[in-house]
């Protein structure tokens, strides 16, 4: 009655936000606000904030493996288990937004609900952070260290944490250690712990005793930044810059210094390696090899940078982590590869590198832990670890990475040190899938469910892809490449979910999209495959409308031009017919009346005088009149048409007066048409001119030479005879009419004339 009583009052006071029934009858209620109530057999027992849980807040439960109880709440996720608090899973562990609202569980990934924050995948026992939340005494990890009965050894700035099956106990120098700030430790056959500190040498620690080595007892620095253990159970105590100190049956045998052939004192990394040898990163002069305690160079390529770390994988390769090319990957004395920010890596300082039994590398960065999932052809994938991850924090320290003796990684951070399980978290998640999840043209949704090619008019040219990839693992690390065809020569790589392509021409094309997983590994592609049809105006069929719609309007110019031609020409030859038949036959007759008449002695004088006149007349009307029909002959268009007619006109006289008429490359003139214009003027020109040579010039030969240069025609007429004085003497009308016929054609005219004869060039554009 007191138990049912109690129970309702919690109910009516606070607000169930959840109920959760286990397989052995126990009732769990989640009362926001409050915390838990545990139910069973008529007896209720309380879980709250008191007891441990982050917050009275609860927004859900899960039942997990092995009994274990999820607890939701605004500060992170609570793990229980027989009423005991487990775990929790808060910004330690990765969650960026701890307000957990739900969880949800699907083949051993549990799916975190955040309000505001998006949802996290937890992956138990993958990451575990250490730092002062869970009880340690500084969040600045150096070195990390795990002896033979499993304790876990922590050196911080302020001292050494032991965690010891769930107990975490504290060396300082109030209890006996030489410096809070340790860096190094080493362990012998014999269990014997040494410890390097920053300030004040090694603190050796054997069955609960602690002995300080120093400076002041032999120590060359109290720096000592590495301890490694020899081959003849000597122990080498490296200092960071005074130098080397080996120590044999609890005292100091030798010291090695630049004296030996260390180039300088300052060592920056120490390593060694299966076959004994110890190699050390000296600062600004590359790697040398401990031999005979004598310092031996090991590469002169390693000298532009400093080595800050050293391990030797499984497969025999020496990997050497530098300060700005990454990790060098030597192989006997010789480089084989870097491997950088270009193949990779988040950062190219590379502070500190180990293996896990997976051949895997976990390289430590500036920013970052990086794990190289090596190939069997030597290739690898590179899988980053940052905070959202699950890292403790971005930056690591110098040779804060162990692997423990369960084959975990451990790794030291600004902010705790984070505990890796490569069980758990290097299942096979190849798998990454991607999804075309929509496409849009100018904003409007298009239905891409089938397995048709899409066709798009040409206007419909502004496309925008959407897609995603799903990889429940590491969701936040999906990196996308894509290709259009005919548009993007090679895929482009982005972290954007959408891509846009805008005013595309006419054609087909694939849209190829792939997202990579953590690991770098590309999916499978899905391809949509589209069309852009041409606008009507370029297709084949328009084209060749519009084509023979130009040809024929072309030939029906064509054909009504050469009509034209054909009746001009044919009105040419009935002029010049008709000009010959009808005129030219009255002036004959007319010139052949006025000379019989002049035969008729019964005329007088003055009348036998006027018909010579008219006789004269009429023989000139009937030349020029016989020039003018042969102009307009369209059969005579050729220059030397022009020539043959001239040489014919003056055959008589030619051969009356003894004079020698030459033409020379008469055949070539065949070539030579001339429009009628041309043709006329210049016909009357060369006339004109031969006329003036039989009148006047009393010359024995009469030459024409004609010759074509380019676009000028040039056409000369030279006499032998006496010649005139150019100078003084008046052209007359023949000469300015040969001027004015020139100009009219748009071409020159150049007289010289002496007593050797007459020389007439005439030059005239064609």
């Amino acid at each position: 009655f007191l138990y049912k009583i109690e129970k309702d009052k919690l109910f009516l006071k606070y607000q169930i936000k959840d109920i959760l029934q286990l397989h052995s009858g126990e009732i769990i209620y989640a009362l926001r606000g409050f915390g838990l109530v545990f139910e069973e057999e008529n007896k209720i027992n309380f879980f709250t904030k008191k007891d441990g849980l982050t917050s009275n807040y609860i927004n859900d439960l899960f039942t997990g493996p092995n009994n274990q109880i999820f607890v939701a709440t605004r500060d992170g996720i609570n793990i229980l288990k027989d009423r005991k608090l487990k775990k929790v899973i808060d910004k330690n562990n990765g969650l960026t937004n701890e307000f957990i609202t739900e969880v949800y569980n699907n083949n051993g990934l549990y799916f975190l609900a955040s309000k505001g924050g998006g949802f996290f995948i937890y992956k138990p026992e993958a990451f575990i952070t250490y730092n002062k939340d869970v009880g340690l005494i500084n969040n600045n990890i150096w070195v990390i260290y795990q002896d033979i009965k499993d304790k876990i050894y922590f050196g911080t700035d302020e001292g050494i944490s032991i965690i010891d099956k769930n107990r975490i106990t504290h060396l300082t120098k109030k209890n006996g250690l030489g410096d809070d700030l340790v860096i190094s430790v080493y362990e012998d056959s014999k269990g014997t712990q040494y410890w390097g500190t920053h300030n004040n040498g090694v603190t050796i620690i054997k069955n609960g005793i602690k002995k300080i080595l120093n400076e002041k007892n032999g120590l060359p620095g109290n720096s000592v930044w590495f301890i490694i253990g020899g081959n003849n159970d000597e122990i080498y105590f490296i200092t960071h810059d005074k130098g080397i100190a080996i120590y044999k049956n609890n005292k100091i045998v030798d010291t090695l210094f630049t004296e030996n052939g260390l180039p300088k004192n300052l060592i920056n990394s120490a390593y060694k390696k299966r076959d004994g040898s110890i190699y050390l990163g000296v600062d600004g002069a590359g790697v040398y090899k401990i031999l005979n305690n004598k310092f031996v160079k090991y590469m002169d390529e390693l000298d532009s940078c400093n080595v800050w770390a050293m391990y030797e994988g499984s497969n025999g390769k020496f990997y050497l982590g530098t300060d700005v090319q990454g990790i060098i990957e030597c192989e006997g004395d010789s480089i084989v590869r870097k491997i950088g920010v270009e193949q990779g890596l988040s950062n190219n300082t590379v502070t500190g590198i180990v293996e896990d039994n997976f051949n895997n590398l976990y390289v430590l960065t500036d920013r970052g832990v990086n794990i190289l999932k090596q190939n069997h052809d030597g290739s690898f994938y590179i899988r980053h670890i940052f905070k959202q991850t699950g890292l403790a924090s971005n930056e690591c320290n110098q040779g804060a990475i162990y692997k423990d003796n369960y084959g975990k990684i451990w790794v030291g951070t600004i902010a705790g040190a984070t505990r890796i399980d490569p069980l758990v978290e290097f299942f096979d998640s190849t798998n990454t899938k991607v999804k075309i999840t929509s496409l849009r043209i100018f904003n409007k949704e298009i239905d891409i469910t089938g397995n048709k090619d899409l066709i798009f008019e040409h206007n419909q040219n502004y496309l925008n892809f959407e897609y995603v990839g799903i990889n429940y693992y590491e969701p936040n690390v999906i990196v996308y490449k894509y290709k259009l065809s005919s548009v993007d020569r090679e895929f482009v790589i982005t972290k954007r979910n959408f891509v846009q392509y805008t005013n595309l021409p006419s054609g087909n094309y694939t849209f190829e999209i792939s997202a990579s997983n953590e690991w770098g590994i590309w999916s499978k592609p899905k391809r949509l495959n589209f069309i852009i049809t041409q606008p009507f105006w370029l297709t084949w069929w328009f084209i060749l409308i519009l084509v023979l719609i130009v040809l024929s309007i072309i030939s029906i110019i064509i054909y009504f031009r050469l009509q034209t031609i054909i009746k001009f020409e044919r009105l040419r030859s009935k002029i010049s017919a008709d000009l010959h038949d009808e005129l030219g036959s009255g002036l004959s007759e007319i010139s052949i009346l006025s000379e019989l008449l002049k035969t008729n002695k019964k005329l007088d004088a003055n009348t036998t005088k006027g018909l010579e006149q008219i006789g004269n007349s009429t023989r000139f009307l009937i030349e020029n009149l016989s020039d003018i029909i042969w102009i307009v002959n369209p059969k005579k268009e050729t220059l030397k048409d022009i020539i043959v007619r001239i040489q014919n006109t003056y055959q008589e006289i030619f051969f009356n007066s003894d004079i020698r008429f030459r033409i020379t490359q008469l055949d070539v003139l065949e070539n030579i048409k001339l429009p009628i214009d041309v043709r006329q003027n210049l016909y009357l020109l060369i006339k004109e001119a031969v006329n003036n040579s039989l009148k006047y010039s009393n010359c024995k030969n009469i030459q024409i030479k004609v010759s074509r240069i380019e676009k000028k025609l040039n056409i000369s007429i030279i006499d032998d005879g006496i010649g005139f004085d150019t100078k003084t003497k008046s052209y007359g009308n023949g000469l300015n009419n040969m001027k004015n016929r020139i100009q009219s054609i748009k071409g020159t005219i150049k007289i010289d004339s002496n007593s050797k004869g007459t020389h007439i060039e005439l030059s005239i554009p064609l």
